[in-house]
């Protein structure tokens, strides 16, 4: 009820340009992010080969080194941010629908947990030997890369621009948002990458919303 009453007045204060943002995050039922996964490297691996992965969609990639130093290896996926059915049950999304000015200003990452280990070993693996190279997108847009996985969480990424658009479409619309995302790993071919690569990462989606109050 008091949700109801919430977006009752943030309507009415929109139409009279009296309130300029709102956030969704965690307490307005937008789920975080998780990964919790293992890439399987059969025995008789050779890069260049796809991996299978019930979660994900895993490629890979020999290095242009010469001679070949590196494997490249790319995680595909789509997380559901916001299902169809949302829009009526969740009363806090109606500002996206009655407020002509209302649009999505930002995208903010609240990153909590990221962790590559051997999952045989249980340890976590040796960065600095096994990742040579990192870059992950939501969106199409780099949310963080080697630099970051350097360094622990909790760390925020913000995203903004051009991938907000296709964001902006779907709440507008009331259609479902999936978050596309795309990781690129390169890992050097000796020493030999663990027979089975733990991955877990967690972040929390916030979307900041403009309703044209500013």
């Amino acid at each position: 009820m008091r949700a109801v009453i919430a977006v009752a007045f943030a309507v009415s204060f929109v139409s009279c340009g009296l309130l300029g943002d709102i956030k969704l995050g965690s307490k307005e039922g937008i789920p975080p992010i998780k990964v919790n996964t293992v890439i399987d490297v059969p025995a008789d691996f050779k890069c260049g080969n796809p991996i299978q992965n019930s979660e994900y969609t895993v490629t890979t990639t020999l290095g242009t080194e010469s001679p070949p130093s590196t494997c490249t290896f790319v995680l595909n996926k789509v997380v559901s941010v916001i299902k169809a059915d949302d829009y009526a049950n969740r009363p806090e999304l109606a500002p996206l629908k009655t407020a002509a000015a209302a649009a999505v200003s930002s995208v903010d990452l609240a990153v909590s947990k990221f962790d590559l280990t051997d999952d045989v070993k249980k340890t976590a693996l040796d960065r600095d030997v096994y990742v040579k190279d990192l870059n992950a997108r939501a969106f199409g847009e780099t949310v963080f890369t080697k630099a970051d996985v350097l360094k622990a969480p909790p760390y925020t990424k913000s995203i903004t621009g051009q991938p907000l658009v296709s964001l902006q479409t779907a709440l507008k619309s009331a259609q479902p948002l999936n978050m596309p995302i795309d990781v690129t790993l390169v890992m050097p071919l000796s020493p030999v990458p663990p027979a089975h690569i733990g991955v877990v990462f967690e972040a929390q989606p916030s979307i900041a919303i403009s309703l044209g109050g500013k």
